[in-house]
């Protein structure tokens, strides 16, 4: 069962939950190399569940990426975004 979260909760484990900027600089073609590093796969799972987004947690990490990719191309994500119940 996936975890309950309130909309304002702002960390799952010690990640942070990124800003719909923040995640757009991220997937932008000159993004910085110290913006990428952040994007490890405990860091990409949890940018995925605050937003709603479906993944399978045995994805690699390029998956989850490409994942939340074209979930911030398609405007799916906000920071006010409903959590799973």
């Amino acid at each position: 069962r996936q975890r309950q979260m309130c909309i304002r909760d702002s960390r799952i484990g010690n990640v942070s939950r990124a800003s719909p900027e923040d995640l757009t600089l991220l997937f932008r073609k000159n993004a910085s190399s110290a913006r990428r590093a952040v994007a490890t796969k405990p860091w990409l799972i949890a940018q995925l569940q605050f937003h709603d987004i479906a993944f399978t947690r045995s994805a690699k990490v390029g998956e989850l990426w490409s994942t939340l990719e074209t979930a911030v191309k398609k405007r799916r994500v906000s920071y006010f975004a409903q959590a799973a119940e």
